[in-house]
């Protein structure tokens, strides 16, 4: 006779393709180990009585930053705090963005160490390429630490990207960047704005009396971002690159 861990009771449990469903949710080992109806007979160590609340799938969290610079996570806070928050919030699952000048060959094993001792939730990771050396290694990087998900982001030219250590670029590296990843079989998320349009934005009249968020988002408006998306849209199909935007 199978002893589960622990038995959900009574909550109304959220599947997909049925909606809300009145079953226990059995748990052995930290994995669901089956779904019964309220009145079946199943052992479990512990009884969770729900009362009517609702059992929903942990979460996907696609876009987190950590680290105390948003940029690397480093030590057992930048890990536990968030994922913490995160589990708490319906998180389970969360992929780390790594933002670096440096090669990631010397980041990548830190940050995942972190995470695997002090992180609450699972976890993965993407890269953030801005050097050519990044390119170049997409494939390592896939080969050696199983990432598929790189960044780059379109609005760093001249010094934008100086704050995360990352260099500026232009659309011949986009072009790059896209090339590699469709010969490598990996997944590009650029950051689509063109800067060139918000340093022109920027020197306009700014109602200043709605606030910082206002007046950000008037040195940045929506087709500032959608001129991008076009923009790497097209690229993706001339070169074959897998992109999310």
């Amino acid at each position: 006779m199978t002893v589960y861990d622990t038995r959900l009771a009574g909550g109304r449990v959220f599947l997909h393709g049925s909606g809300l469903t009145d079953v226990d949710v059995l748990i052995k080992d930290g994995l669901v180990a089956g779904l019964v109806s309220r009145d079946a007979e199943a052992h479990a160590g512990e009884v969770v009585r729900l009362d009517g609340k609702l059992v929903l799938p942990g979460a996907i969290d696609p876009h987190v930053h950590l680290g105390k610079d948003i940029r690397i996570p480093r030590d057992p806070d930048d890990a536990r705090l968030e994922t913490a928050s995160a589990a708490a919030g319906g998180i389970t699952s969360m992929l780390v963005y790594l933002m670096s000048g440096d090669p990631y060959e010397g980041i990548v094993p830190g940050a995942q160490a972190v995470m695997e001792q002090d992180s609450y939730v699972d976890f993965g990771f993407h890269i953030c390429v801005g050097t050519d050396d990044h390119v170049h290694d997409i494939p390592a990087y896939m080969r050696d630490f199983g990432i598929s998900s790189f960044k780059f982001f379109m609005n760093f030219k001249g010094e934008e990207g100086a704050y995360l250590g990352l260099p500026g670029n232009d659309d011949g590296y986009m072009y790059d960047v896209l090339g590699m990843a469709a010969d490598s079989g990996a997944m590009i998320n650029p950051h689509p704005e063109n800067i060139e349009l918000v340093w022109k934005l920027k020197n306009r009249p700014i109602d200043e009396s709605r606030g910082p968020l206002s007046m950000w988002n008037q040195s940045r408006p929506s087709f500032v971002e959608a001129e991008a998306v076009q923009r790497v849209a097209y690229m993706a199909q001339i070169t074959g690159a897998s992109v999310y935007a």
